[in-house]
């Protein structure tokens, strides 16, 4: 049984200017994935890696967690295709479009056009999940790491002690 495909409301698509004064589309309303369009950020396929530069671009709010929570489709001739869950889209506006178009043109240094699709169910990881991931391997890496110690393995031994997996996170040396 395939799900109800999510149909966006019909919309005139805005035109925003370019840093180099172009006019471009900066939306698109269209449901489906293009033809041969996969769902997954491939970084072989579109050159980017999408799931670490879109948290690289200095984007904050809606805006921020419409690219965290989108899959990249398609990235050919300057014309970027990002596919966001059906309940994510209608967050859209064109306000946050803008934001997030100028915020890749300035990260890549290209003039783009954008565009925006809705999905009843996205096919791969977002940069969220990407990121999600990468923290849990992470988090077993260091368990492991801590469990591999010699000085812990002796205090263990000794003491009887135990390692409380639940008390290891990741201290940000950011700030």
């Amino acid at each position: 049984v395939e799900p109800p495909k999510v149909e966006p409301p019909k919309v005139e698509s805005p035109k925003v200017e370019s840093p180099k004064g172009e006019q471009m589309a900066a939306k698109s309303d269209s449901v489906e994935p293009e033809e041969g369009a996969t769902g997954y950020d491939s970084e072989a396929d579109t050159g980017l890696d999408w799931s670490m530069l879109a948290y690289k671009l200095g984007l904050t709010g809606i805006a921020q967690e419409l690219v965290a929570n989108s899959q990249l489709l398609s990235y050919t001739d300057n014309r970027l295709v990002l596919q966001l869950p059906g309940e994510l889209y209608e967050l859209v506006n064109d306000l946050n479009r803008a934001e997030i178009l100028q915020a890749l043109q300035q990260k890549l240094e290209v003039s783009l056009r954008l565009e925006l699709t809705a999905s009843s169910g996205l096919t791969g990881m977002t940069p969220l999940q990407a990121k999600q991931q990468r923290e849990h391997d992470e988090r077993v890496s260091a368990i492991a790491a801590i469990r591999d110690d010699e000085m812990v393995r002796k205090l263990q031994h000794v003491f009887d002690a135990e390692l409380d997996e639940a008390s290891v996170v990741k201290i940000d040396s950011n700030g």
